[in-house]
Formats: structure tokens, sequence, C-alpha cells
């Protein structure tokens, strides 16, 4: 799989991490996304994070 990355505006401030997910890409279907999240390969700043995350405007968001 190759890595996805993605960078959070103020447009996306308290946005939920699997939304985003969901709304800015078309590769994964949402339940894909859903395990791949749950698996720890949904990165923001580098960390695993859970996909109730709220982002912040600046988060690099990783997949």
């Amino acid at each position: 799989m190759k890595r996805l990355e993605f960078l959070a505006d103020h447009n996306h401030n308290t946005l939920r991490l699997d939304v985003f997910l969901a709304r800015i890409q078309n590769e994964f279907s949402r339940s894909r996304l859903k395990k791949l999240i749950e698996q720890g390969h949904a990165l923001v700043n580098d960390s695993p994070s859970q996909a109730k995350y709220k982002l912040k405007s600046g988060d690099k968001i990783t997949l």
C-alpha cells in the first residue's frame, strides 16, 4: 500500500479523523478506513490515532 499524506487546515478544525479521511480520499471505503485506523495505520503527527480524534489546523495525517 502506498503512503498517503494530508495536511489539515482551518476548514478541518474539530472534524473527526475518520470523517476527514472519508471525505478527502477516494481510494478506500469507509469500512476499510475504519479497519486501518483501528490497526494503527492512520497517523496524526506521526503517532497512531483513534477515529474520534478531532483534527486541528496543521495536523499531518498519514495513511
